[in-house]
């Protein structure tokens, strides 16, 4: 796991029961995630849990700004992360579930 090897205080702690949704026009499409525990510093500072979804279209983005036949530079691709990031920062901001979260 990536996040594993990014920082020796970041620990897998077990999965979430997996679940079924339907996106991108794909019926019951599965999800399991991994929680992650984050080790702190100081003894005696209990450690943070988090689980992550990574944002499938910032992938492919990433691949196709390797790929010069794509025609997208990094620049373009760094420019389309900010407008993405945006996005979903107005999409939570506007959710009453996710507000203050």
């Amino acid at each position: 796991n990536e996040i594993n090897n990014a920082d020796k205080r970041i620990k897998s702690d077990g999965n979430l029961e997996p679940y079924e949704r339907h996106r991108g026009g794909i019926s019951r499409r599965r999800y399991q995630h991994t929680v992650h525990q984050i080790e702190m510093p100081r003894p005696g500072e209990d450690p943070h849990y988090l689980v992550l979804e990574y944002a499938t279209p910032l992938m492919s983005l990433y691949d196709m700004s390797k790929h010069p036949e794509c025609g997208l530079s990094g620049q373009e691709r760094d420019e389309q992360v900010v407008l993405f990031y945006r996005k979903l920062r107005e999409i939570l901001e506007g959710c009453k579930e996710c507000k203050g979260r």
